[in-house]
This record gives structure tokens, sequence and C-alpha cells, in this order.
């Protein structure tokens, strides 16, 4: 009866995973609870949501813990009992029920709103179980098979997403229940921490791993409409701020989302370019504004351009305007009003200037050499007098000189190999944002007519060309992929300039010579 088993799922409510014996013989593989799981899930559709959600409090109670688990046995435990729950379909059925309490909307029970909630923390409390434990790869692949049919990232982004004509000027949380408002913010959290997690399953060292979570991505991450839905959703923030703490989590957990998806699908990074986004027409708007969204905006940019296949992508970038927007930020003009207006947001100028420099670098390295975009791009740093040229070369010496304390420091010669992590740690030094300023440093050096109009700069410059050759050279060969054709005129250059040089000059950088020539 209905009260038989409203009673018996109090009591189970009532032991959660304070019983180590009663959660160990659910853990375990004995027979008698072989069929416990089958029966018991699906009560998550019982036509009595009630039930439904008192099965929800069941397994929160059992899986969830707000301290963290710290037993090593209960942690086992726990992990093998939430394997058995993906196995009888849990995210199907918390798919299914989330939808239809999610149904009432604004006027939702605030039971049901707290249900939905714990639904959502559960499955963050898997994912993450998974990969603590880490033992048991099957966890993890069960996850990501069960995650791709249960339409429960569908659901996840149809409940976070907004309208921008209802949210033009206020938040959503002045428009819905506090209940329901936080479940929003919680969904778009939950995709956002599941989308970066799954990234890095993408390349897994367990090939069963990487496929399970590849087909995910597949099935049920990559496509038009979700980021068309993430983009609708941030453009709200294109002449707005976000009115408070929670709504700028929430914004931030978008881009978040969005970034995850550039940098790991080029179907995602298609759909942002596409005339139906426009992604990049609304960046560029973004990035014109001097509001918090700005500085997530070039973070975006850097990332949809970053990958070696993003030829079209970055011609694009450039019909939609983009060297109009970029080049002011390559000047700083406008960082120092972000800084002093988001100061706990923009924590350095630096931020700014790694982005805007890995920027140029992936258009340099996208675009076709001999197209007419590519001789739009170079004819940028021929205005004003070549000072786009020499403010890389002041980025050069700044991060230079960074790298060059950072290795003092840690002892580091150039003669002597870094270890894996040692080199990780240099490159979040600055020698990332250097190998980003000297590829385009190396390119604008094949041009005459940038080399021409900043002959004033020529000892300095050369210096600086020698050394630049030799960081993107024995740092990071794959940086920067030159047909030979190309590194052979850029030598020649470098040969010529140094051969006009006075003798003091020529003197001063003979130990670089040999390197480079």
């Amino acid at each position: 009866s209905l009260f038989e088993l409203n009673s018996f799922l109090n009591w189970l409510i009532g032991i959660g995973s304070s019983d180590s014996d009663v959660l160990e013989a659910l853990a375990s593989g004995e027979s008698a609870f072989s069929g416990f799981y089958l029966n018991f899930i699906p009560l998550l559709e019982h036509p009595n949501t009630d039930i439904g959600n008192q099965v929800v409090e069941v397994i929160h109670e059992i899986i969830h813990d707000e301290e963290g688990i710290s037993d090593q046995g209960d942690l086992e435990n726990i992990s093998q009992f939430a394997l058995k729950c993906l196995k009888a379909d849990l995210l199907l059925y918390f798919n299914n029920h989330a939808r239809t309490l999610h149904k009432s909307g604004n006027n939702a029970d605030p039971d049901d709103n707290q249900a939905v909630f714990k639904i959502f923390q559960v499955v963050e409390d898997i994912f993450e179980l998974n990969h603590q434990v880490g033992t048991d790869n099957a966890r993890i692949i069960e996850f990501y098979s069960k995650l791709t049919c249960s339409g429960l990232i569908q659901f996840l982004i149809e409940m976070f997403a907004q309208d921008p004509k209802i949210v033009k000027t206020e938040s959503l949380g002045n428009l819905l229940s506090p209940g329901d408002y936080a479940n929003r913010l919680y969904a778009a959290e939950l995709t956002s921490t599941i989308f970066q997690l799954s990234a890095m399953d993408l390349k897994h060292e367990n090939s069963s791993i990487e496929r399970a979570a590849n087909e995910m991505w597949n099935i049920s991450i990559d496509g038009l409409i979700i980021i068309e839905s993430l983009l609708v959703s941030i453009s709200v923030y294109r002449l707005r701020d976000p009115v408070d703490s929670d709504e700028q989590e929430y914004m931030f957990n978008l881009f978040d989302c969005l970034a995850a998806l550039l940098l790991n699908s080029l179907s995602a990074r298609n759909s942002f370019s596409s005339e139906r986004c426009e992604g990049f027409q609304l960046f560029i708007m973004l990035l014109k504004e001097v509001n918090v969204s700005r500085i997530r905006a070039i973070q975006i940019i850097d990332y949809v351009l970053a990958p070696e296949d993003a030829s079209n992508l970055a011609t694009n970038f450039i019909n939609a305007g983009g060297l109009k927007v970029i080049s002011p930020i390559l000047m700083g003009k406008g960082t120092q009003k972000l800084l002093k207006k988001y100061p706990k947001v923009l924590l350095s100028l630096e931020s700014d200037e790694g982005h805007v420099c890995a920027i140029v670098a992936s258009l340099f390295k996208n675009i076709p050499y001999d197209s007419s975009t590519y001789f739009r791009l170079v004819s940028k740093f021929l205005e004003n007098s070549g000072e786009k040229f020499l403010k890389l070369i002041q980025f050069h010496e700044k991060y230079m000189e960074k790298l060059m304390k950072f290795d003092k420091i840690h002892e580091i010669s150039k003669e002597k190999d870094v270890e894996e992590e040692l080199f990780l740690d240099r490159m979040n030094a600055g020698l990332f944002v250097l190998q980003q300023i000297d590829i385009c440093l190396l390119v604008l050096n094949n041009s005459s007519k940038v080399m021409s109009s900043i002959q004033s700069n020529s000892e300095s410059f050369a210096e600086i060309e020698l050394e630049l050759f030799e960081v993107v050279s024995k740092e990071s060969e794959s940086v920067f992929k030159l047909s030979e054709k190309v590194l052979e005129e850029i030598k020649e250059n470098v040969r010529n300039f140094v051969n006009e040089l006075d003798t003091k000059s020529i003197i001063k950088i003979i130990p670089l010579l040999n390197t480079f020539l």
C-alpha cells in the first residue's frame, strides 16, 4: 500500500549512511539485494511525486555529505552503491522526475524545488566520487554511458537558459521564487562542472574512459542548440552587469561552459562562428564595453582561436571586425579602467596581456600566408609608426625578465633539462605568454614593410629577434609550425638585418648568432 511504501522510505531516510552495516549490505554483491535497485530506482516515476521525492531523499542521505567522506571504507561502499544506482538507470529516472517537478515552474512546491536541488547534488557527488575513488574505471564509464542516454544534459541547459527580453534590466532572481532561482543557478554550476571534468577525460590514458567521454560529448554536448543557448544567455550582459554575487557566479558559469566546449569541440567552434549563432559578432560587442563580461569575453576569443584547426575561424573573426577591437586592447586601452572597476575579478593587467597576445599569435598561425586577410593583419602593425610592433617588443622584454627571475630562483640554466612539473611552472611564470609574443615578432620580422617602419629600433630589435627565436625553437617546437620556406625567409631577413649593424652591436649579440643562423 501507499502507506507501507511511505513508511519504508521514511525508514531508509532515517538510516541514511549512518548505519554502516546496512550501507555495506546495499553495496555488496549479495543476491538478496540484486533486485533492490531495479525496484527501488523506478519509484522515482511513481504517480505520486511525493514518493519520488522520498526516493531522492534516500539516495541523497546515503551519497551526499557536506563535509566530505573521510573513511575509506564508507567511501568505497558509497561508491559501489552509486554504481549500482547508475546501472539501474538512476540518471534517466532523475531526469524524468526533475522534468516533472520543474513543469510547475515558479509555482512549484518548495519541497519539489528542494528535490530538484538534491538531484543535482547527487549527480555532482557521483561524478566527483568517480574521479575521487579512481580505482575502478567502470564507475566513470558507467556514468558517461548513462549520462549520454539520459537527456539530463539537455534538461540542465534548458533549465538555466534565460530570455534576454525578460532579464534585460533585472535578474531572474527578482522574477522567480527563491527555490526555482537557486535550482537554475545550480544547473549552470553543475553543467560547468560536468563539462570541465569530462574535458579532461577526453584525453584520458585509459582508452575506454576516453571513448565513453567522447561519445557523451558527441551525442549530448556537441551541437548548435547548446552553443546558441549559451550565447543567448550571455548576451544579457552586454549592456549590464549582474545585479549581485549570485548572478555574477551564474554568468561566470555560462562562460566556463562555453570555454570548455570551444576548447574541446570543433563542432562547438563551428557553431559559435556560424551565421545562426554569430558568436564573434556578440563577443566583439562585449569587448567594446567596460563591463565585467568583457573580462571573460577576451578569454573566450582566445580559446576559440587557439586550436590548430582554426583557419576559417580566424578569418571569420577578422571579417567580423575583430582587429578593430583587439588592437586597442593590445595597446592597453581600457584595461586600467577595468582593473579599477573590477579589482577582484581582473586581478592583474597580465591576464589581459596574455590573452590578447595569444589571440594575435593564433591569427598569425591560422590565417593563410598568401591571403588578403593576412595582409590586413600585418598592416595593423604598420599603423602609427609601428606602435603595436613596439608594444610587442615591450611585452617581450617584460615577460623575458619575469622568466629570467623565475629561472634564477629555481637555478635553471639554458643547458638544464627541466622536469615536466617545473616546465609547467615556467609556463605559468611567463614562458607561455612569451612564446605567443615571440610568434608574432617572428612573423612580423618577415615583413619588409614592418621592418622598414622601425629602423630607429634596429639594434634592440636584432638582439630580441635572435633571442626570441631561441626561446620558441628550444622551449616548444610544436607551438609554431612554419613552413621551411617561411622559416628560411625569416632567417634571411635577420641575416641582412645583422649585417647592417655596427661592430659594437654585432659583438654584443654574437653568443646568439650560432643558435639562430
